[in-house]
């Protein structure tokens, strides 16, 4: 089975865990996209814990990057509760 351009750009993106091409990657795919630099982190992170195409490794990164900030892993949050400082 042939990737389609989505899923390549998508595992681009937020393998790189790069805010820039996380945003081209929304923008192109019209998915909403934080603004704030700190609120697109977190969102980038929780995203990650559940990326199929991500190894272990680079989930658990993510889980302990949340962790470190307290953010919750198992139920969907409010990003407006966050502010640039966490």
């Amino acid at each position: 089975m042939e990737m389609t351009e989505f899923n390549k750009d998508r595992i681009e993106a937020f393998r790189s865990m790069d805010k820039t091409k996380v945003r081209e990657y929304c923008r192109k795919y019209h998915i909403e996209c934080p603004i704030e630099s700190k609120k697109l982190e977190i969102m980038i992170h929780r995203a990650r814990t559940e990326l199929d195409f991500l190894t272990e490794e680079e989930r658990e990164y993510s889980r302990k990057w949340l962790k470190a900030r307290n953010i919750s892993l198992g139920k969907r949050i409010s990003l407006k509760n966050y502010d640039d400082d966490y």
